[in-house]
């Protein structure tokens, strides 16, 4: 039972104590990316390589890509079960929590990309840029949250939609920036558009298989049923739509037998 004192700190405890902690995971995947690509992405913007830079670029915009897009996507569609498995004991908050969760989804594939762009930015000379977008973001957020938060009719729900407002600025704004600064051409159908395909079939595989378990199994059963065969089918269509390159493939362990198999089936080249 709330009072009337409690209903403020009820709605952001919801927001910041089970929204932010689910969407800060989707992020943290990405993280390490911008400063593993730094050191390569350097050496080759200062030899004068474009064609290896924008190579560079071109992997890190696309692996970000593929992390991010099934997992964002995937907390659009699952908010609400997700929210139930984790913070169950919660119902209430979890309820208002995922109604969140399902706005911050999008965003966290644009905060996602923002930590490799920096990293990027900075490696081609543009050390002040990243800063400066996102001082100019956080003003955004800032406005954002200060005028749809004081809408009774938006409250809380303003939050996410400022954040997603923040990073909707920064994120084509960075790409932009990298791309006069480098002269690098982005492949956008291979780098972004098919590992996005990708995860919308991964999220409408997931968002249809927890609809028909969820009539038969447990709520946290179905959730978690629902999460794997999402990540299958996200697989498959990655393959299929090609997203993945056999330079990808021969990363992973026993990578070189994978490889022979996926190019037998003409699912990598």
């Amino acid at each position: 039972d709330y009072s009337v004192r409690d209903i403020p700190k009820f709605l952001y405890g919801s927001y910041s104590g089970i929204a932010l902690n689910i969407f800060n995971l989707v992020p943290s995947l990405t993280a390490a990316l911008g400063v593993s690509v730094l050191p390569a992405l350097s050496g080759a913007w200062a030899v004068g390589d474009r064609r290896l830079t924008g190579r560079h670029i071109n992997t890190m915009l696309r692996v970000t890509m593929l992390l991010a897009a099934p997992a964002g996507l995937g907390l659009t569609v699952l908010a609400g079960p997700l929210c139930q498995l984790l913070y169950g004991r919660k119902p209430v908050e979890a309820a208002l929590a995922a109604g969140l969760l399902r706005m911050l989804g999008p965003a966290a594939i644009l905060v996602a990309l923002t930590a490799p762009l920096n990293a990027a930015l900075q490696a081609v000379g543009r050390t002040s840029a990243p800063v400066k977008l996102m001082a100019l973001g956080g003003a955004l957020k800032f406005a954002a949250n200060y005028l749809l938060i004081g809408l009774p009719q938006v409250n809380i729900a303003g939050a996410p939609a400022g954040t997603l407002l923040c990073y909707a600025l920064i994120v084509p704004w960075s790409l932009r920036l990298l791309v006069h600064e480098a002269k690098v051409r982005i492949n956008y159908g291979r780098a972004v558009l098919r590992p996005l395909a990708a995860g919308i079939l991964c999220a409408a595989g997931a968002w249809s298989a927890h609809g028909l378990l969820a009539r038969i199994l447990p709520p946290g059963t179905a959730a978690l049923l629902a999460v794997g065969i999402g990540a299958g089918v996200y697989l498959a269509a990655a393959l299929l739509l090609q997203a993945v390159t056999k330079d990808d493939v021969l990363k992973l362990p026993t990578g070189e037998k994978i490889a022979k198999i996926l190019e037998k089936h003409a699912l990598i080249r």
